[in-house]
C-alpha cells in the first residue's frame, strides 16, 4: 500500500499524470496572469498617480499665488532685473530680495515645496558639478528667485539655476512633469511658464514633493492590488482543482478501462463514470464498443472452433500461424509441425456409421487436447476431416520426439476397435512431423508442407508409426 501511495506521489511530482500537468500549466499560467497583470498594473497606477499628483501641483500653484497676491488678481512682471507678481517683489536671484514667507507658508500647510524662476537670457550657464550629496546637471537659463528649499547643507538655493532639460521644455511647450533634480534631490515636480500681459515669457513656478513618497503611495496600491489577485488566483485554484480533479479521475477509469481492451482482456462489467458531462458520453461510446467487442469475439470464436470437437479449427491455424512469424523471427526459436491423420477412417466410417465417424474423431481430438493442455507452448486444431494439426513453439527434437511417441500410445489405449483396419483391430494414427529453427530462409507453410510429406512418406510403407524430419 505504501509503495503504491510512493509510486503515485512520484508519478505526480514527475507529471506523469494528466492531473499534474493541469495543476503545472494552471500554476504556470497564474505565474504570467500575475506578472502580466501586475505590471500593467503597476503602470496604470503610476499613470494615474502622476495624473492626480500635476493635478494637485497645479492646485498648489494656484494657492502659492493667492498667498503671494492676498487672493488677488495680478500680473507676473519683471522690471529692470527684478520679477513682480503685480507690485509684490518676488526676487532677484538675491536670498536678500527673495519674497520667502509665501512659499515657507505654503510648504507649512502642503507638505509641498514651491519656487520662482526669473527668466536670464543672458545668464552665463555652465554644468555644476556633482557632489557627494547631490547629483550633477546642465544649467538652464532659468534664475531660482524665492522659495522654500534649501539645500543638503542647509543653505539657500536662491541664485541657482534650474536644469536645461528642464529649461527646454518650458521654452517648447511652456510646461514641465516629472523628476527633477532640485537641491540635489530627485523631486516629482510640475513646472509652468510664466508670462507677463503681453504674453512674453517672464520665468516659471515650480511645485513638487519627494519621489519617494509618490513611489510609497504607488507601492501600497500595487500592494493591496496584488494581494487581491493572489487571492483570487488562489481560490481560482482551488475551484479549478476541485473541478478536475473529477474530471481527471474519470479519465483515468476510462484509460486503464481501455488498457484491458488493449491488452486482450474484454472487461465483463461495464465502464461506469457516474458523471453528466461529455464524459459520459465517451463512457457509453466505450461500453458500446465492449460490447461489439464481445460480439465479434464470440462469433470468431464461434468461426475458428471446430463444432465437433470444440478445439480450434483450420481458420484458427491459418490466423495463429500469422500471428506467431514475427515472434518465432525476433526469438530465432525451434518450431514443430505435426500432422495427425487416423489411419484408415475412411473404412472405419463406411462399416460402423457417420455417427461412430464423429464419436471416433471427437474421441481423438479430446486425448490431443489433453495433452495439449498439460504442456506449454503447444496448440492443436482439427485441420479438416481426419487430419490435425499440433504446433510446437521451442521444443527441442527429442521433446518432440517422446510427445509424439506418447500420443501415438494415448490413442491405441482408448481402445477403439476397427477391424477393417489393415495395421490393427484397433484406431491408430499415423504422423508427420517437421522440425528445425525458425528463419527468413523458410515459412510456416515450408514447415507444414514438410511435415504434410513426411506423414505421406511414412503411410506409403505402413501404419500406426510417425515420421520426424528436419527442415
Amino acid at each position: 500500500m505504501k509503495s503504491e501511495k510512493f509510486t503515485k506521489i512520484k508519478d505526480f511530482l514527475l507529471l506523469k499524470t494528466m492531473y499534474s500537468k493541469i495543476i503545472l500549466t494552471y500554476m504556470v499560467f497564474s505565474l504570467v496572469l500575475f506578472l502580466f497583470m501586475n505590471l500593467a498594473i503597476t503602470s496604470a497606477i503610476t499613470r494615474l498617480e502622476e495624473n492626480l499628483m500635476s493635478q494637485r501641483l497645479q492646485s498648489d500653484i494656484n494657492y502659492i499665488e493667492d498667498l503671494i497676491s492676498n487672493n488677488s488678481k495680478f500680473e507676473w512682471q519683471i522690471k529692470g532685473d527684478k520679477i513682480y507678481f503685480g507690485d509684490v517683489l518676488i526676487g532677484d536671484g538675491t536670498e536678500e530680495k527673495a519674497n520667502l514667507e509665501p512659499f515657507l507658508e505654503h510648504e507649512r500647510k502642503t507638505g509641498t515645496f514651491a519656487y520662482v524662476f526669473m527668466l536670464d537670457k543672458n545668464a552665463e550657464l555652465g554644468y555644476v558639478e556633482e557632489t557627494e550629496t547631490s547629483a550633477g546637471y546642465e544649467e538652464g537659463h532659468y534664475l531660482r528667485v524665492a522659495g522654500s528649499t534649501k539645500s543638503p547643507e542647509g543653505k539657500s538655493i536662491v541664485g541657482t539655476y534650474i536644469t536645461k532639460n528642464v529649461a527646454d521644455s518650458l521654452d517648447n511647450i511652456g510646461t514641465y512633469s516629472g523628476e527633477a533634480n532640485v537641491a540635489g534631490g530627485m523631486i516629482y515636480c510640475l513646472y509652468n511658464r510664466l508670462s507677463d500681459k503681453n504674453g512674453n515669457t517672464v520665468g516659471a513656478i515650480v511645485v513638487g514633493r519627494n519621489i519617494t513618497e509618490l513611489k510609497s503611495q504607488i507601492s501600497y496600491s500595487v500592494q493591496n492590488i496584488s494581494i487581491i489577485m493572489i487571492l483570487t488566483i488562489l481560490i481560482c485554484g482551488i475551484i479549478i482543482v476541485f473541478l478536475t480533479s473529477k474530471w481527471t479521475s474519470a479519465i483515468k477509469i476510462t484509460t486503464d478501462y481501455l488498457k484491458q481492451i488493449e491488452d486482450g482482456i474484454i472487461p465483463e462489467r461495464p465502464l461506469n463514470l457516474k458523471t453528466r458531462d461529455e464524459m459520459s458520453l465517451i463512457s457509453e461510446s466505450v461500453n458500446k464498443m465492449v460490447i461489439s467487442l464481445k460480439e465479434n469475439t464470440n462469433l470468431r470464436k464461434k468461426s475458428e472452433t471446430d463444432a465437433l470437437t470444440n478445439i480450434p479449427n483450420r481458420f484458427a491455424y491459418e490466423d495463429y500461424s500469422k500471428n506467431i512469424y514475427n515472434q518465432l523471427l525476433k526469438n530465432h526459436q525451434t518450431l514443430s509441425i505435426e500432422i495427425v491423420d487416423i489411419d484408415f477412417f475412411k473404412e472405419y466410417n463406411d462399416n460402423y456409421g457417420h455417427t461412430a465417424g464423429d464419436r471416433c474423431i471427437k474421441t481423438i481430438a479430446k486425448e490431443i487436447q489433453s495433452l495439449v493442455n498439460i504442456k506449454e507452448n503447444m496448440f492443436a486444431f482439427r485441420y479438416g476431416g481426419d487430419e490435425f494439426v499440433i504446433i510446437y513453439n521451442g521444443y527441442l527434437k527429442d521433446e518432440v520426439e517422446e510427445i509424439v511417441n506418447t500420443l501415438k500410445e494415448k490413442i491405441i489405449n482408448c481402445n477403439i476397435e476397427h477391424k477393417y483396419s489393415k495395421i490393427s483391430d484397433k484406431v491408430t494414427i499415423t504422423q508427420g512431423v517437421c522440425f528445425g529453427f525458425f528463419d527468413n530462409r523458410h515459412s510456416i507453410e515450408d514447415f507444414f508442407d514438410m511435415a504434410d510429406k513426411a506423414l505421406y512418406d511414412v503411410k506409403n510403407i505402413t501404419r500406426n508409426d510417425y515420421n520426424i524430419v528436419d527442415i
